[in-house]
């Protein structure tokens, strides 16, 4: 049985002005207090210096880590940035941005009420598909062409990237269990897809309520499993995966045959769970969530 997870952020990252200069020592110092005391690890070297001249490593459960960075080497960017995934937690299970919030707070105690002025440097809203593998996934967006197929070694589909990775706008759907067995040592409960719209420079917090709903551009197809199939329809499905479903109906000269194809695409990979307006409605509960609320 299919079924969707609530809409959640799975990375945030925020940098937030600090215009006194009494204050910018202050939070340097609090988290200079904060390394001596083991709390945090500071980053000697690599690209989370590459525009900020200080940062912070702070140890999570799993081995996991969030971001805390000060002092930009350019002086028109926002002076603390904070990365990191909401659903990580502490040892202790601690909600993460009540850790970060508790570190800070010390040195600005004002810090949560200048979280409307936060510019959002990168947002990833995911949701999870219960219960299908992304084989299995037929992905068609309006806007944005395959960049990237990635395949297992078996020849099933593990990744699939819309929109150029380097682009501020891009999609990114994989094979979630996989994913959580091979770099996290978990195993997973039933097959799971994670659909992730991934976003740079989106704005204030506020630009969010206006911004427009990515996941209204998809149309979602479901493939039957290959075991009952002819070989005729496993090749056209192979086709749909490599392709997409319009272009390889496209390549499909026959006109009769074609209509039977498109027709065998409705009926039988038809979705009736994909609701692109209810899970964009759920953006604003998902970063209350990640902020702590």
């Amino acid at each position: 049985m299919v079924a969707l997870s609530r809409l959640f952020i799975d990375k945030i990252a925020l940098t937030i002005p600090v215009q006194s200069r009494s204050l910018q020592h202050g939070i340097t110092g609090q988290l200079q207090n904060c390394e001596e005391n083991e709390i945090i690890s500071r980053a000697s070297y690599g690209d989370l210096l590459a525009r900020y001249h200080i940062a912070y490593m702070l140890p999570l459960a799993g081995g996991r880590s969030a971001t805390i960075q000060v002092l930009p080497r350019d002086d028109r960017m926002n002076f603390l940035r904070l990365e990191f995934n909401p659903n990580s937690r502490g040892a202790a299970q601690e909600h993460l941005f009540t850790m970060l919030r508790g570190i800070i707070h010390s040195a600005w105690p004002d810090f949560v009420s200048a979280l409307p002025r936060a510019r959002l440097n990168r947002l990833d809203f995911a949701i999870d598909i219960y219960g299908v593998h992304i084989d299995r996934l037929g992905v068609h967006h309006s806007t944005r062409s395959t960049w990237s197929r990635i395949f297992g070694r078996g020849g099933t589909t593990t990744g699939i990237y819309l929109g150029a990775r380097t682009s501020k706008h891009y999609v990114a759907i994989y094979d979630k269990k996989r994913q959580a067995r091979e770099e996290q040592n978990r195993i997973l409960r039933g097959e799971r897809t994670r659909m992730e719209f991934r976003s740079k420079d989106i704005g204030t917090l506020s630009a969010l309520r206006d911004m427009p709903n990515p996941f209204e551009l998809f149309t979602l197809l479901l493939y039957p499993p290959c075991n009952p199939l002819d070989h005729e329809h496993m090749h056209f499905l192979d086709s749909c995966r490599y392709r997409g479903a319009q272009a390889a109906l496209y390549l499909i000269q026959n006109r009769r045959k074609r209509a039977a194809y498109r027709a065998w695409l409705s009926e039988t990979c038809h979705v009736s769970w994909w609701h692109p307006n209810a899970i964009w409605d759920q953006r604003m509960d998902a970063l209350q969530r990640a902020l702590g609320g």
